[in-house]
């Protein structure tokens, strides 16, 4: 990773990265990166991770951010390189895998995530029946084992916690989005 800033910064805008969509969190994560490390690499659309994951194997690209799930396979077959983990931990996947924190941007952490949403006005007791049967199933074993095994921590967080998480993701986000003075889209 550190070789890779120092090489994008010898040469602004020279590089490429692939990207699955203007504005999800692959996107914003790439370009948290871009904002926190200084470069100027650009963008590529693609459709898909999977068609990133061949660009990047043709060398149609220099770097991307991928979900680990979907290019675990193509690292452990020695097509593609884990230069750094976004998240704040290293993944038990990847053990000798830096994150990008440890790679030289201190602080830096970010991750995917799911949730489950309901309409507004559904009531407390179901949103807590969701949340309670949701809960129970992350805490059976094959079902955490399965997760892990696909780089996903289970959490099974309480309504309340999820939606501070939420909004704290939304924030943070947003700002990106500002900072990288990305347009907004229809």
């Amino acid at each position: 990773m550190r070789e890779l800033i120092a090489l994008a910064k010898s040469q602004p805008g020279k590089l490429n990265y692939g990207s699955s969509g203007v504005g999800n969190p692959l996107h914003l994560t790439m370009e948290m990166i871009k904002l926190a490390a200084g470069l100027a690499i650009e963008p590529i659309p693609y459709r898909s991770d999977a068609q990133i994951n061949s660009a990047l194997m043709a060398g149609d690209v220099q770097i991307a951010v991928v979900p680990l799930a979907t290019s675990l396979p193509l690292i452990t077959a020695g097509r593609l390189r884990a230069l750094a983990l976004t998240g704040a931990h290293r993944s038990a996947a990847l053990p000798d895998t830096p994150t990008i924190a440890e790679a030289g941007l201190a602080g830096f952490a970010s991750s995917s995530w799911q949730g489950f949403f309901v309409p507004a006005r559904t009531s407390h007791e179901i949103v807590d029946r969701i949340q309670g049967a949701t809960a129970k199933a992350l805490e059976a074993a094959e079902v955490r084992d399965r997760l892990k095994a696909l780089s996903y921590e289970p959490v099974g967080s309480t309504p309340a916690e999820f939606d501070a998480f939420f909004r704290a993701e939304l924030a943070k986000f947003a700002d990106v989005v500002r900072d990288a003075h990305i347009p907004p889209q229809d």
